[in-house]
């Protein structure tokens, strides 16, 4: 179960609310979890974008050495 209290600023006025606990309401697990799933998801696209461009440099390269006669 969690539980929010709110902070007291310096100022004596009552700030943000804070959590404090060990459950995540099912919402909350909801949010993380499709949250982790779209890092992971982007974080994946960008790794396959990479791997193609040096794919493709090697290409390029491996072409070069081929016209100069060095392959």
């Amino acid at each position: 179960m969690a539980f929010q209290y709110k902070v007291r600023n310096s100022d004596s006025t009552l700030g943000d609310r804070k959590k404090f606990g060990f459950e995540e309401t099912p919402e909350e697990k909801t949010d993380r979890l499709e949250a982790t799933n779209a890092q992971l998801a982007y974080e994946s696209v960008m790794k396959d974008l990479r791997i193609e461009e040096l794919n493709s440099n090697q290409a390029d390269l491996t072409y070069q050495l081929m016209m100069k006669g060095v392959l």
